[in-house]
């Protein structure tokens, strides 16, 4: 972006090889995540949960969710939305509505 802004000429990070990362063929199944999420719901350190379902819902890393949304979990936040986990297909919102109502759980 900053070549294409103009703001630099070049590419700083040409030349860099990147580390080998193994694709991820496995996701949890809505009953999984079912069962992580009354896991977290129980869990005694309720920071290091509320930080694990941030991971779930969004998809994100823990860098990603360390510097952004730390605050948020410190504060006490136990949701965040789930749009990555949707928008990338790993889950289908049907899917998990499914699993929810199966579980008794009430959905819109």
């Amino acid at each position: 972006m900053a070549i294409r802004w103009g703001w630099r000429g070049d590419n700083p990070a040409f030349g860099v090889h990147r580390n080998h990362e193994e694709k991820r063929v496995r996701y949890l199944t809505p009953a999984e995540i079912l069962i992580l999420s009354d896991a977290l719901s129980t869990h005694s350190e309720r920071i290091s949960a509320n930080a694990i379902r941030l991971l779930l819902l969004t998809g994100a890393r823990r860098g990603e969710v360390l510097a952004h949304f730390g605050p948020a979990v410190r504060a006490g936040a136990d949701a965040v939305l789930a749009a990555s986990v949707f928008h990338f297909g790993q889950l289908r919102i049907g899917e998990v509505k499914e699993a929810l109502r199966a579980e008794r759980v009430e959905v819109r």
